[in-house]
């Protein structure tokens, strides 16, 4: 009984994890650009956290730090583009993680959403939609998703932790794609293989474990520093803000006492 609740339970969570819907952009952002999925391969990252790479394998990885999710394979850099995450333990079980919020750099801009919703363009908060030569951004029913033309659909539930990406089948070469979310060529099998879905310098054996798998994809981007200023810089405001406000209450109310 137990063990059949346990896989109820695992499944529902699978469940949450897959399910999305496809929504039409605002019209800062353009004509419909995402449509049929059928052209689409997806990975996803969710609860502490099941990875759900492109080629379809799923394995349960996660560790403190920026890891590269989406990572060009061996000399190619997909033209700038790349996605990281920034992974923290849950606060009621610190032996689990999740994702605190989504990095995505191209053409030479870094975005990021953090997990109260607020979106960065270079580390600077702006609001949403969002719209430039590089992607398109907004907000809908709980998610904040990005489009990189045509080719690129990224989608963070921030509230839950839960990321998705697609990539076009037709945008992508097969092995110029890498990093958690696998080498994406079609075979599931070598997705989390260190000898091949690896940066150069970090290449290992092919029967290495997941926590080494994982770990090569750790970067030393400070992306982790700059979430933690933002949040140290907006929670200091708002401290001051409250403080402020708080002090001239009580300076209202002591003088209509008198």
């Amino acid at each position: 009984m137990a063990r059949l609740l346990l896989v109820a339970l695992f499944t529902m969570a699978l469940f949450g994890c897959m399910h999305g819907q496809a929504q039409d952009p605002p019209d800062e952002c353009g004509n419909a650009l995402y449509t049929d999925r059928g052209l689409y391969d997806d990975c996803w990252l969710c609860g502490d956290p099941h990875i759900h790479t492109f080629d379809g394998a799923l394995y349960q990885y996660g560790a403190a730090g920026t890891y590269w999710v989406v990572y060009g394979c061996d000399d190619n850099d997909l033209n700038g583009f790349g996605v990281t995450v920034y992974m923290e333990p849950r606060p009621h079980n610190p032996i689990q993680f999740r994702i605190q919020s989504v990095w995505i750099t191209c053409g030479g801009t870094e975005y990021g959403i953090l997990d109260d919703g607020r979106f960065l363009v270079n580390g600077a908060v702006v609001p949403l939609p969002y719209l430039d030569a590089n992607i398109c951004a907004f907000k809908i029913n709980g998610r904040i998703i990005i489009w990189k033309g045509d080719d690129v659909r990224i989608e963070y539930r921030h509230k839950f932790h839960k990321l998705r990406i697609w990539l076009k089948k037709t945008s992508y070469l097969p092995n110029t794609v890498c990093a958690l979310c696998g080498r994406y060529n079609g075979d599931k099998k070598d997705d989390t293989d260190c000898s091949l879905n690896a940066m150069d310098a970090n290449r290992g054996s092919s029967d290495c474990s997941l926590a080494e798998f994982g770990d090569q994809w750790k970067t030393d981007d400070p992306v982790s520093e700059t979430n933690s200023e933002t949040n140290s810089e907006t929670n200091s405001e708002t401290n001051s803000e409250t403080n402020s406000e708080s002090k001239s209450e009580k300076k209202t109310k002591s003088g209509s006492s008198d």
